[in-house]
């Protein structure tokens, strides 16, 4: 199997394109003195939970986490690290898994390196729960989808919870809090929400109704990137049905369930694309 590379909150990189990290100063950090505050956030408004549970008819360990706090999450992660007491005769449960995947395992990494990673992308608003955060067995920051057993499991503690919190200000920001330190960390760079770029495609592309609207690409950028929270079924055909009658309907295909895809006559393109498990609609386009 192909190997993941996650390189810490991929899914908040591929999401929003952020790149620096934060530094923590005595719970103050700010961004450029606005916004969301690393003490303006309390793990006691998170509460989650990590239990063994059937999903897809297997055995697995999945999170729950309800979100208590002020804030609306677009996406969550959680990582677990081998606990510090775990003997080498223990993590000898780990060997199929080395083995299995020794193609892709650098020489100098051992179990002592394994993590769990369980993430979701999907819109949780105050009050609102999401689950089945399934765990999956990776090495450093990179993962398969091997499932820990009840053995494997016990070995691991958690190192990281990492979410995409959207502030009073309307921007998103990337929000770390880590276990061993019990303390939060905050990413420098923020997304605004709602922002619609400036640029030729732009004009042409309809900009989806939603107040949960993150644009993924740059305002250099001559595409259109963006991903809509909280879609519903019934609005991904609306705003296909919408698109195609702005332009987009060279090649078009006359039926579509989750995906659409079509080019306009000046050569630019379309997909859409529509996730029913976390009510996500991701657009992507490309100038001709």
């Amino acid at each position: 199997m192909k190997r993941k590379i996650l390189n810490v909150l991929i899914l908040f990189v591929m999401v929003i394109g952020l790149t620096a990290c934060g530094n923590n100063e005595s719970g103050s950090n700010s961004i450029l003195g606005k916004g969301l505050k690393t003490k303006d956030l309390s793990i006691d408004d998170f509460a989650w939970e990590t239990k063994e549970t059937h999903i897809d008819g297997k055995k697995t360990y999945a999170m729950t986490l309800t979100n208590n706090s002020e804030y609306d999450i677009l996406g969550v992660e959680i990582d677990y690290e081998v606990k510090s007491s775990a003997t080498q005769e223990e993590l000898k449960v780990f060997d199929k898994f080395m083995s299995d995947h020794a193609d892709w395992i650098d020489e100098d990494e051992t179990a002592e390196d394994i993590t769990l990673i369980g993430k979701r992308q999907k819109l949780v608003k105050n009050g609102e729960s999401v689950s089945q955060i399934i765990l999956y067995i990776g090495m450093g920051t990179s993962y398969w989808y091997d499932r820990p057993d009840e053995t494997q499991f016990d070995l691991m503690e958690p190192e990281t919870l990492q979410m995409l919190i959207v502030g009073k200000d309307n921007k998103v920001y990337v929000a770390y809090y880590e276990f061993d330190d019990k303390e939060w960390d905050l990413d420098e760079e923020t997304r605004e929400l709602n922002k619609w770029p400036n640029n030729e495609l732009s004009k042409k592309v309809t900009k989806p109704q939603s107040e949960y609207l993150l644009v993924t690409s740059d305002e250099e950028d001559d595409d259109v990137d963006f991903t809509m929270y909280g879609c519903t079924k019934d609005y991904f055909k609306e705003y296909v049905e919408t698109i195609k009658s702005a332009g987009f309907n060279v090649d078009a295909p006359e039926d579509y369930s989750t995906y659409f895809s079509a080019e306009d006559s000046d050569g630019n393109s379309i997909s859409v694309t529509y996730d029913k498990d976390n009510d996500i609609m991701k657009v992507s386009t490309y100038a001709g």
